[in-house]
């Protein structure tokens, strides 16, 4: 006897969905005036502790979504660099580590290989 179960998990990502704020451009100011507005006896009258936390919570977060813009989390690729191909990478590398290798030897053929790679390096950028 065994036992075969059939089951589909779907999972939700809630953080790709949340609204991102900008906080760069806020409006703090108009956050205080607006929690300065509201006439907090009157709001957490006859309210439980937790009830009027709650109550704080949501006044607060209702100004602060009507005070700070969302952000644009589009993500844009950025555009290579068309010059910057793998044989110049390659090319620029080599002309590091021959200036490396100078620094470290300071030889007459190690200087060379250095000069030479540097023009080369310097005509292909």
């Amino acid at each position: 006897m065994s036992l075969v179960w059939d089951y589909i998990v779907q999972v939700e990502d809630s953080i790709s969905k949340q609204k991102k704020l900008n906080y760069s451009k806020e409006n703090y100011n108009k956050i205080t005036a607006d929690l300065k507005e509201v006439n907090w006896e009157l709001v957490l009258k006859d309210e439980s502790t937790e009830g009027a936390l709650n109550k704080f919570k949501d006044i607060a977060q209702k100004s602060v979504i009507a005070n700070i813009p969302a952000a644009d989390t589009s993500r844009k690729k950025k555009a290579s660099n068309a010059w910057l191909t793998k044989a110049t990478k390659r090319n620029i590398s080599k002309h590091n580590k021959a200036c490396k290798n100078y620094r470290d030897k300071k030889t007459e053929v190690s200087y060379t290989e250095y000069k030479k790679l540097q023009e080369e390096s310097f005509k292909v950028i």
